[in-house]
């Protein structure tokens, strides 16, 4: 399968949302074994984009927007959020942001966007559809019950790049509408607003993780030993803004710079400059981290480099590849790495740059092809490795100027950081 160049570029890209898990699936499907785990006191989580509740007599939703899947391609362009919905055209969410900041996007249950950096106030992009086609004459814009709650009572709403105006709203309907462009939109268009979470401003920074319904921050200017968490969603009423003001907020004290985050089954893996650390969940009384080292020698250089390779993470730092297997310990403890998996190209490895010139490192992984790429600096330039996981062998060397990847809609694309 052809891989594709996608057309956000600009010299601080910045490629967002899961990069390495497909967010075309069925409602109500689940992506693999990797992305369920269970909930306590409620059901099953299923990733990306859609959560399902379940007892032994029925199958509800968990919150009353799961069941919707936004398949949409999230980027950071310049000072710009864009993001595409069909692979060949960008639009404009209307956020302006500081250009060279590195960036990290996450999205909830509901469709909606969480974005931060470790300089702006950190955005949520609100994400409906229209399901009345758009005129240009319209005053009226008509979108699922479930989904005009997400907007305020007045305010910019952008439609395939077009800044929309609207005052007042009804339970289906944003009224008052101005701006339409010529031709309208049809059914189906993406529409979104973006706005500041009012709970979410100090806790800023360019990691960002889903788990066990809370919010988890990490890469925060000046604190970078620390991740946050936010108060975790209510089931029977979902907040819109993850919380980090209100009762059951809490934080953990890592012994080194956390550099990536990644969920894993069951439990969720964060990475240090030397260590790997697996959350297994939150103790119920306090909130707390309940946390346990993987390893104490090796890490990850940057966030790019932790990705979920058919439910085995696989991360890459100091000069060493190496998975996290979903076997456990003989005493149960932690996952087991695979010591050896990296022995073939361990002469690579050991070649290329220091760790502090490996802030364009990355892995990727196409669930098409299934092969990943393993991407490190050496002599100053940024190689790239295969691993075919079906033959289970590497292949040689390809040299690419990309600066992130990303699967969507079953095929890989990568970004290119310069013109």
């Amino acid at each position: 399968m052809p891989q594709r160049t996608i057309d956000f570029r600009a010299n601080d890209l910045s490629l967002g949302l899961d990069l390495n898990t497909p967010r075309n699936l069925a409602l109500g499907k689940i992506s693999g074994g990797r992305a369920a785990r269970f909930e306590r006191g409620s059901g099953v989580f299923t990733a990306p984009g859609y959560r399902t509740a379940v007892d032994f007599d029925a199958d509800v939703s968990l919150f009353p927007f799961e069941g919707t899947v936004f398949p949409l391609l999230w980027g950071k362009n310049g000072a710009l959020i864009k993001h595409t919905a069909d692979a060949v055209t960008d639009f404009d969410t209307g956020a302006s942001l500081t250009s060279g900041e590195d960036a990290a996007f996450c999205e909830q249950g509901n469709g909606d966007i969480f974005y931060s950096n470790e300089t702006d106030a950190p955005l949520r992009i609100a994400v409906a559809r229209n399901t009345v086609a758009i005129a240009a004459s319209d005053t009226e814009i008509t979108v699922s019950a479930d989904w005009i709650g997400k907007f305020a009572a007045s305010g910019t709403v952008f439609i395939r790049g077009d800044s929309i105006s609207y005052t007042g709203t009804n339970s289906t309907q944003l009224t008052g509408v101005t701006g339409i462009q010529t031709g309208g939109h049809p059914i189906n268009s993406i529409v979104t607003q973006t706005s500041g979470p009012t709970t979410w401003t100090e806790e800023t920074g360019s990691i960002l993780m889903n788990f066990e319904s809370r919010m988890l921050v990490g890469g925060r200017n000046r604190f970078e030993y620390i991740v946050y968490a936010s108060a975790p969603e209510d089931a029977s009423n979902p907040a819109f803004f993850y919380d980090f003001d209100g009762n059951g907020t809490v934080s953990h004290i890592f012994p080194q710079k956390v550099t990536a985050m990644i969920k894993g089954l069951g439990r969720a893996y964060i990475f240090m400059d030397r260590q790997v650390w697996q959350l297994t969940e939150f103790d119920v009384a306090t909130g707390a981290f309940l946390v346990s080292p993987v390893s104490e020698n090796v890490g990850a250089y940057n966030k790019r480099c932790a990705i979920d390779m058919d439910g085995i993470v696989l991360f890459l730092g100091n000069k060493r590849l190496m998975p996290i297997s979903l076997q456990l310990a003989p005493d149960g403890s932690a996952p087991i790495l695979a010591e050896n998996f990296d022995y073939p190209i361990r002469p690579w490895l050991e070649s290329l740059d220091d760790d502090d010139d490996q802030s364009p490192a990355l892995l990727h992984y196409d669930t098409s092809r299934k092969i990943a790429k393993i991407s490190g600096v050496r002599s100053g330039t940024l190689e790239t490795y295969i691993y075919d996981k079906q033959n289970k062998t590497f292949l040689p060397i390809e040299n690419r100027p990309a600066a992130g990847y990303s699967m969507f809609l079953g095929k890989s694309y990568f970004g290119n950081n310069s013109d």
